[in-house]
């Protein structure tokens, strides 16, 4: 049985991460994880890596309708995808952590920037097909206390719909 689409979502997600890199013309390269274990432990933590998760901010999932019709029956999601990064020090650069910082958020905006121009010549879908829309959240910075590192979340919002019967598939 394949994976439900808000699965496919997290895991395209954390390709779309994995694809900033300077080889694919971004400033840094990102690497992203979706285990939570590899963060928790800041001696295993990497400069410039990044947690890519299903938020669990307040509004973090929205409804947005549900429809039945002739078709079946459809319901339309909002979800939240947190990207945070983890920016150590000044790592293997000399850029200042500030400088890092901005980076990485013009990297992922760049990113995602490049999946809404996919909305235009992709009969109105993004996310590998997966979704009707995708939007960038204001970012947020703290520090990590567990990490002793800066932090910054970088977070996207995507529509979806599934089959109200069938959240596997669309």
């Amino acid at each position: 049985m394949s994976e439900s689409i808000l699965e496919q979502l997290a895991v395209w997600h954390l390709a779309a991460i994995n694809g900033i890199t300077v080889a694919n013309g971004y400033h840094q390269d990102l690497v992203g994880s979706r285990s939570e274990e590899e963060f928790i432990d800041g001696d295993a933590l990497r400069d410039m890596s990044v947690l890519c998760a299903l938020s669990a901010a307040d509004d973090a999932v929205r409804k947005e309708s549900e429809t039945l019709d002739n078709t079946g029956a459809k319901i339309i999601w909002w979800q939240r995808f947190d990207a945070f990064v983890h920016v150590l020090g000044r790592g293997t650069t000399a850029l200042a952590v500030d400088n890092r910082i901005t980076r990485s958020v013009a990297d992922i905006q760049k990113r995602i920037g490049i999946e809404r121009a996919a909305l235009r010549t992709n009969a109105g879908k993004c996310c590998g097909g997966l979704a009707q829309w995708i939007d960038l959240l204001p970012w947020e910075i703290g520090v990590s206390p567990i990490a002793i590192c800066t932090v910054v979340n970088v977070p996207v919002v995507i529509r979806f719909e599934v089959d109200a019967n069938n959240p596997y598939s669309s």
